[in-house]
Parts: C-alpha cells; structure tokens; sequence
C-alpha cells in the first residue's frame, strides 16, 4: 500500500518519506518512475479488464487481463504506460470487482517532483480535460522508493488540490469530447504531438485553461484572457505569419520614415514603430477564422461581426477609451458573454485541429457550444 507522506508545511526542516529516508525539502526529491491517477481517466478510457462467463451448474468464471493498453515513449525518452487497476475490496453484501485505469511514467533519469507536476502531471491534465470536455483534476502522485534493495515500494505525495472535489466522476464516454476509444490507435501520435506541441505553444494553453479552471473569474477577466490567448496563439503557431512584411522590407520601411522626420523627433518616432510590423489583433483573428472557416460559421452567425466586436471589446477593456464605449461598438452583457463561450470554442477547435483531430470530436464540440443558451434572473419589477 501507499505510503502517505507528511506536506513540507507541516515539518519545516526535512520531509518524511515514511520508509526511512529524509529530504530538506519535497522540490529537491528525484524520481525516475511514477504513478499517476486523474479524475475521469478511467471513465474516459472506458476499457475493462474483466470477463465473466457462465460456469454450469450455476457457477460463474471471472477472467482478469491485466495488460495495459497503451505504451508511450516520448521525445526525451519517458515512458507512459496507461495500465489497468483491478482491486477487490471487502463489502458485506458480497464479493465485488473494481476497476480503474491510472498512468505510470519511467523517466531515462531521475527528475524533481515539481519537474513531474509541471512537465508532466499539468500537460496530461490538461489534455484529459480536452478530450473530456469537463474540468479534470489529479487526485493521485505516488512516486516510487527503494527500500534497502527490496522491492521498490510507492508514496504518496500530499498537497492542496482545489476544485477537485467539485470534480465530476460520473460522464460516460459517451458524452465527452473526444472519447479514447475513437482515437486507440492513433493516440500515441496525438500524445506524442501533443507533448511538443503544450511546449511550442504554453503561453496560449496557459490562458486559454486558465478560463477552463477557474470559473470565478469575471465575464471581462475571461474575455481579455480568451482574447490575449487568440493572439499568443497565432503568434506562436509556425501555422501563420505574425508580421506583415518581411523584417528586411520592415527595416527598409522603418528607418525611411524615421530619417524623414526632424533629427529631435527620431527616437520617439523609432519607438513607436518598434512593434508596427506585428499583425494587428484584427489581422490574426482574420488569419485563423479563414482556417477554421469551415467550422467556424457553424457556431459564428457573422464572422466579420464577431472580429470587429472581439477587437473592439479588447481595445475598450486594455485602453478604457469612453469615446468607443459609446460608439456601440462593443460586446456587452449577454452578447458579451456569448463571445466568450465562441472565442473559448474556437480555440478548442484550432487546438484539436492541430493534433490532427477531426471529425466527430469537433463536432460535439461545436454542438456544445451551439446548445448555449443565456437565461436571465432579473424579475420584472411589479406592475402599479
């Protein structure tokens, strides 16, 4: 069994492993092979290890295979096995069989445990929280220990882990976004993919589930974030061009407007048109609604509207200009929030597009988004 571990706050100057050993601290701990276990991993996966056949006379036969059904090697050489987890445990009402799935890594060296959580725990996080299209927690580190040449035994890492007990347990696969067994064998080439691709383009994912995490935020937080993760992600993506001319033409360009202007104005002048060849938000969201043209209409009645309004709400919540406040040219209250369920759609789809995922998981997506509707729980005031 598991070894719980006591959490650094609680013991100031070393941390107890529970098998003998001691560490400074739990960030300095290094471990080449772990256990993981996410919310909705087993759901999602929807594979089961157990067959019962009739036995005669009234008998039955219980056959367990525990092969594990997927083996990942990496770029840098980790290995992710997805394995069965079959336990018994004792009820009075009889005899029962429990089945779960968790993920083990083998890492060609020993890495940290906050290198684990970060470069590995929050990457598979978030893509099960993808795939499942509902919020996905770990609920379980255990990290192997040697034990005096023994068998190696497992503890478990302890630490605060909010949200998760609002975390949903019971979706089927049936109802989630791209469920595994739609993607068996083409899964350890997304996984792979989407390794290189969290890494390429982590500044966008980071805003982008921060709105998926964190619903407490308010309906402006979540649009500036949606709006800014647009942005990073066209800029970061090798997909589109972020500039508008080429840097030589650009110099070319840059320097002939500057020596045209008074020697006393130039270095304002030069700073101001540092950043001027970088497309305009407009400029990327035109870029990556014409790639996503074909699913962007079904969910984006006015595709030109929507642009306008995604730019001018993002210049009205960066700058607070009153003048286009009033010009009516904002996204405000309902149709505000309904930009910001489209802009978070539209990402998910540009994302799963991008592992090479299509189809029928794109679809539901959509669909999701599509069965949006906005209710109101303003009462009218009593007639007099």
């Amino acid at each position: 069994p598991a070894t719980r571990c006591i959490p650094p706050m609680t013991i100031p100057n070393s941390l107890v492993l529970g098998l003998g050993q001691s560490v400074p601290c739990w960030e300095a701990t290094t471990h080449t092979k772990v256990r993981l276990r996410f919310t909705l991993l087993h759901n999602w996966m929807n594979v089961s290890h157990t067959v019962v056949t009739p036995n005669p006379p009234g008998g039955l036969v219980l056959q367990l295979n525990a092969r594990p059904d997927a083996e990942i090697e990496l770029a840098d050489g980790t290995k992710l096995t997805f394995e069965p987890d079959i336990g018994s445990p004792s009820f009075r009402d009889g005899f029962h069989i429990v089945e779960d799935h968790y993920i083990s890594l083998e890492f060609p060296k020993a890495v940290t445990v906050a290198t684990i959580r970060t470069s590995y725990v929050n990457v598979l996080r978030r893509l099960l929280t993808l795939f499942t299209g509902n919020r996905v927690f770990e609920e379980r580190l255990n990290v192997e220990v040697s034990d005096g040449g023994g068998p190696p035994s497992y503890a478990e890492w302890l630490w605060s882990n909010e949200g998760v007990s609002e975390a949903k347990t019971d979706v089927h696969s049936l109802h989630m976004t791209v469920p595994y067994g739609e993607i068996t064998s083409a899964f350890p080439g997304i996984l792979r993919r989407w390794f290189d691709y969290h890494q390429k383009l982590d500044s966008a994912l980071d805003l982008y589930f921060g709105v998926v995490f964190n619903r407490n935020l308010w309906i402006n937080q979540r649009f500036l974030f949606l709006a800014q993760a647009l942005e990073v992600y066209h800029n970061s993506n090798p997909e589109f061009v972020g500039s508008v001319q080429t840097k030589d033409d650009f110099r070319t360009r840059r320097e002939r407007i500057i020596m045209s202007a008074p020697d006393g104005e130039r270095g304002w002048l030069r700073e101001k048109l540092h950043y001027a060849n970088q497309k305009t938000l407009a400029e990327r969201l035109a870029d990556i609604l014409a790639k996503h043209k074909a699913e962007a209409e079904q969910f984006i009645p006015d595709l030109q509207r929507f642009a306008d309004r995604v730019r001018h709400t993002r210049n009205y919540y960066t700058h607070f200009d009153e003048e286009l406040r009033e010009s009516g040219k904002l996204a405000e209250d309902d149709e505000l929030t309904m930009l910001v369920f489209r802009m978070q759609t539209l990402l998910g789809v540009c994302i799963l597009k991008d592992l090479g995922i299509a189809g029928a998981p794109v679809a539901r997506l959509i669909n999701t988004q599509k069965g949006v509707r906005l209710v109101s729980l303003h009462t009218q005031p009593p007639q007099t």
